[in-house]
């Protein structure tokens, strides 16, 4: 994955679906196709750090594998074996980190720029491979979305970096009406639950085998533990909404919205990658 850049991206024809590894840690395979908005995505969840255990161990990022410009280490995953886990996050209050904890409680979890990660340790969800892992945003964006004090992400801002592969991206979020945004680019060409859902483990949305955006109602995970899985998904788009909150797209298995802006940076979330052509 890697390889990929805009040229490449470019001469991928569209509907082609293939698979290309991840070269960090693990050596995931994943789905990618040029879908209908002209953009190469990963039709698959991101998975990296699954293989971590939780507060044991750490996996550096480079700007050699990844969507960033320096070293960034990824830590704080937590390996559950049960169906109900929460997401470890650090609470910051002003500037200053205070604490690290698991089930830990503040009042205003906006103000959260902690690592946490959290991966599918047991039972089906870990058995589908297009499911992956949840991430906060701070997460996500490598450290650069912000949610408190000074040096908080503005709004309608792009975080500068990500966990995606190097070549590949957050997708930007926004309004509609910018015309920028990636998810709302997506299902202008996908323009219901039945083009955007995956169903079942399928890379197509037709019997003519054309790829679709196989998005999944994952739910999410916060400091109380999961909520909407197998109901709703969300996903992470690199553009802040607020101090608190960022853009990304959410669905049921009836309604795809894909310009939603209420998604509490402390969330733990599922991320998809794409790959801009030329």
């Amino acid at each position: 994955m890697q390889d990929m850049d805009a040229n490449l991206c470019h001469a991928v024809t569209v509907n082609e679906v293939t698979q290309l590894t991840d070269t960090r840690s693990g050596n995931y395979t994943y789905y990618i196709a040029k879908l209908k908005d002209d953009k190469c995505w990963m039709v698959q969840n991101l998975r990296l750090g699954a293989n971590q255990t939780f507060n044991t161990g750490t996996l550096t990022l480079t700007p050699s594998d990844s969507n960033i410009s320096s070293n960034w280490v990824l830590t704080d995953r937590r390996n559950d074996n049960t169906d109900s886990p929460v997401m470890p996050y650090t609470v910051r209050t002003d500037d200053a980190i205070v604490g690290i904890g698991t089930n830990v409680y503040v009042e205003d979890l906006s103000r959260y720029d902690g690592k946490a990660f959290f991966c599918p340790f047991s039972g089906a969800k870990t058995e589908n491979n297009y499911v992956g892992c949840y991430y906060n945003w701070f997460t996500a964006t490598a450290g650069t979305g912000k949610g408190a004090g000074d040096d908080a992400t503005p709004a309608n801002t792009d975080a500068t970096s990500s966990i995606c592969p190097k070549g590949w991206y957050l997708p930007k979020g926004g309004t509609a009406a910018s015309g920028s945004n990636d998810f709302q680019n997506l299902y202008l060409e996908y323009p219901s639950v039945i083009d955007m859902l995956v169903p079942g483990i399928t890379t197509t949305d037709n019997t003519s085998g054309q790829p679709k955006p196989g998005l999944t109602l994952n739910g999410l995970y916060y400091s109380s533990g999961a909520s909407g899985i197998g109901i709703k998904n969300y996903y992470w788009s690199r553009t802040a909404y607020s101090i608190g909150l960022t853009y990304g797209l959410t669905s049921t298995d009836s309604v795809v919205s894909p310009v939603t802006s209420n998604l509490g940076k402390y969330y733990g979330m599922s991320v998809r990658c794409l790959a801009y052509g030329s």
